[in-house]
């Protein structure tokens, strides 16, 4: 059997100053290390083993790259009690924050239902838990206010970063404030603080201006889909076919009711068809005013084409969100799908007539459905406002020419 190893009162001294030559200066800390060493050295080396060679090993087992690491996590540990707490929170929140917006952008552009809820909960678990953690652990692993006030800045390019990305795929107001606020402080913030801070040293000087030179590529792609615009012409040109349409159907509409004043009719039959082409003609405009204010964000009692900006007409999530329920029509579309049957019916019964195929309702080969899609789903389920918009209003002019019509008859 071996004997165990004996410390002298020099070799204790040895190693308690050279704890502290190493960096430790925490007395606890020292005081520690040194009962723990002396331990290890008296327990596993031999009698007449080589003191300094195995206490050389044995102390660079305690660290990575110096023992001065210790001292860092103590005091990380003792200003910052739940640090590794709060780091898995930080891990768990990036993870789930990933996850969340990789199955969010999957579904948007498989057009499925859920694209927006995934999107918002995974950019607001990035923005308001990850990245805050994120601050707050690595804050506290640098010494120097400016190192701080850097971390800081990232943060907040991040947060900036995120919430402007979710801002503009909701199509939310405020998007473009969000968007020119996120380049200025990256351009004006936090280049030149990590530039001026990284250039000074020359050991980082090359990566600072490799870093420097990207975070400005960044920040002007960014700046520049800020100034990227659709094209113009084409979008006015839908606005203005949209308002033309609008008109023809306010013009047979006033048609329509200069007949009827000349109109003699003793069945009643022309009041109905007044009473029932008006009412469900009421019923569209208020869908059109309904998406209007809920994408613009107004309470406008009618829809005024002069409010109508080009911005709006390629939103197609907040009307599907309107209209829709997790892809089950909402009772805006269920109304008019049966009020739509009722005119139809009506017409056929009282001027025997039908609605000369521009009222169809029904699934199946028809120019606004494809044989799979339902009705609702074809004509307005993920369909861009401007298209829905057209849509609505061509309804509107339908019912009105078949109002026309049927006025000839009585």
């Amino acid at each position: 059997m071996l004997n165990m190893y004996t410390l002298s009162d020099k070799q204790i001294d040895f190693i308690f100053n050279d704890i502290g030559a190493r960096g430790v200066k925490i007395e606890d800390l020292q005081l520690n290390l040194l009962d723990h060493v002396c331990c290890i050295i008296e327990n596993e080396l031999e009698e007449n083993g080589n003191f300094e060679q195995f206490y050389r090993e044995t102390i660079s087992s305690f660290y990575k790259k110096n023992l001065k690491e210790l001292e860092e996590e103590t005091q990380l540990l003792l200003t910052f009690k739940n640090y590794y707490t709060m780091k898995k929170i930080m891990i768990i929140s990036g993870i789930t924050s990933i996850v969340l917006f990789l199955s969010g952008s999957f579904f948007k552009i498989m057009h499925w239902p859920g694209a927006s809820p995934l999107l918002i909960l995974g950019i607001i678990t990035l923005s308001l838990f990850f990245l805050p953690l994120l601050f707050l652990l690595k804050s506290k692993e640098v010494n120097k206010g400016r190192d701080k006030l850097i971390i800081g800045a990232a943060v907040m390019v991040g947060i900036l970063y995120s919430l402007s990305t979710l801002f503009a795929i909701m199509y939310w107001p405020g998007r473009t404030t969000l968007w020119i606020l996120t380049t200025i402080v990256s351009m004006f913030v936090l280049v030149p603080l990590y530039f001026f801070r990284g250039i000074k040293n020359p050991e980082t000087k090359i990566n600072t201006i490799v870093t420097t030179i990207l975070l400005v590529g960044g920040t002007g792609l960014l700046f520049t889909m800020i100034n990227l615009k659709p094209s113009y012409a084409i979008e006015n040109m839908t606005i203005q076919a949209n308002k033309k349409l609008d008109q023809t159907m306010l013009f047979t509409t006033r048609q329509n009711a200069n007949t009827y004043l000349v109109i003699k009719d003793s069945s009643g039959r022309s009041a109905q068809l007044q009473a029932n082409s008006d009412t469900i003609c009421r019923r569209i405009e208020h869908i059109k005013t309904l998406l209007v204010n809920a994408i613009e964000g107004r309470k406008d009692t009618c829809v005024n084409y002069a409010n109508i900006t080009p911005s709006m007409l390629s939103n197609y999530d907040i009307p599907s969100d309107i209209l829709f329920n997790d892809g089950v029509p909402s009772p805006e579309i269920s109304q008019l799908k049966t009020r739509l049957t009722d005119y139809n019916n009506f017409i056929k019964r009282s001027f025997h007539k039908d609605s000369f195929g521009m009222l169809i309702i029904s699934s199946g080969n028809n120019h606004l459905s494809d044989g799979c899609l339902t009705w609702e789903k074809a004509n307005f389920y993920r369909i861009p406002f401007g298209h829905l918009l057209r849509v609505l209003t061509q309804m509107q002019l339908d019912i009105r020419i078949v109002e026309s019509t049927c006025q000839k008859s009585i």
